[in-house]
């Protein structure tokens, strides 16, 4: 049995790091280790819960208070000529990536789908992937924009949610329902690679694939992109309705430069996702824009959005050495966070 009475910050860390679930690296473990436990549904979990969601509340107020103070930075107030050029400078600049630092920390399981010890660019961080292993019905998880490199995020994550909630990355029905969207490939590899690649994919991890691109505009069906020429889009809301999703776990959104137009055109509030993992091109919106530069004041605008909107911002990191301007950026939305809370110290 495991009571808690008044503690200390760092004691009940320690008790937290007790109780959720250890990191990607060892899903046998995981699901052993869970196996093992006790059951906590008693009356001092009730305790346990209100304390951890009191440490998420402190770290809220702390989000809040550390965007407040990024803000003043960029924002001219009194004349402050300082101020102004901070903001006005490119996003690509080398004060960029220190403006977009994030402001919240995950308070369950951080883990990342694949490490750049691995693969070109790394993977992706998740808060609370644990929850997804356990959660019913089976969590959904959106990749937009894939470009057939599957090695870094839906397979390891797919792979992962099915050892800990099926027993083996081979239980196909253990695995979370995962779409993926891409209307880009098929023309840029040829139609026989096409074919045989998806159908790998498809057969590994029970994927469906959606030659459909991202917009914002609800109005719009296709979209000119180039060489490629014309291309079937849809926004959120419109692929959600279609596969009869009305909330999604964890949304990845990789497209390149068109992430710009869907970030300010989205009604994030009115979104129902766990995870918003986005990959930001800053050099392609400069270019978008016959090189009028995508600034700092801008960017921190555009992640106020979806700050507005309960989606915090846990991590920042650049894509690779060879990218510059672009940045993946984690938010995690704090009402599914309080659902995450409460799985985990009542499961």
């Amino acid at each position: 049995m495991l009571l808690i009475g008044p503690a200390t910050l760092a004691q009940i860390g320690a008790v937290d790091r007790k109780l959720v679930a250890p990191a990607i690296t060892a899903p046998e473990v995981v699901r052993a280790r869970e196996l093992e436990a006790p059951n906590l549904l008693h009356a001092g979990n009730v305790d346990l819960l209100s304390q951890r969601l009191g440490i998420l509340d402190r770290l809220i107020v702390q989000a809040q208070t550390k965007r407040a103070e990024r803000n003043w930075m960029i924002w001219p107030r009194g004349g402050s000529y300082q101020r102004l050029i901070l903001g006005n400078q490119p996003l690509e600049s080398h004060a960029g990536a220190g403006m977009i630092q994030p402001t919240f920390t995950c308070p369950v399981d951080l883990t990342k789908t694949s490490s750049a010890k691995y693969i070109f660019d790394g993977g992706k961080w998740v808060c609370g992937l644990s929850f997804l292993a356990r959660k019913h019905p089976r969590c959904v998880v959106y990749s937009i924009g894939s470009n057939f490199a599957f090695d870094g995020f839906e397979i390891p994550l797919q792979n992962w949610v099915r050892t800990v909630r099926g027993g083996s990355k081979w239980n196909a029905s253990a695995g979370c329902e995962l779409e993926v969207f891409d209307p880009t490939v098929r023309q840029r590899v040829g139609n026989e690679k096409f074919e045989r690649v998806v159908r790998r994919f498809k057969n590994a991890t029970g994927a469906r694939y959606h030659e459909v691109g991202l917009t914002g505009d609800p109005a719009a069906r296709t979209v000119i992109l180039g060489r490629l020429g014309a291309v079937p889009v849809m926004t959120l809301s419109q692929m959600m309705r279609q596969n009869g999703h009305t909330c999604v776990d964890v949304l990845k959104i990789d497209v390149d430069g068109s992430e710009l137009a869907v970030l300010k055109s989205t009604n994030w509030g009115n979104l129902c996702a766990g995870n918003l993992l986005l990959e930001v091109h800053a050099n392609l919106f400069t270019r978008q824009r016959n090189g009028t530069a995508y600034s700092i004041r801008e960017a921190i605008r555009d992640i106020g959005l979806l700050e507005d909107a309960g989606f915090y911002h846990f991590h920042t990191e650049t894509v690779c050495s060879a990218c510059p301007g672009q940045f993946e950026l984690a938010f995690v939305n704090v009402t599914w966070l309080r659902e995450v809370i409460r799985w985990q110290t009542f499961s």
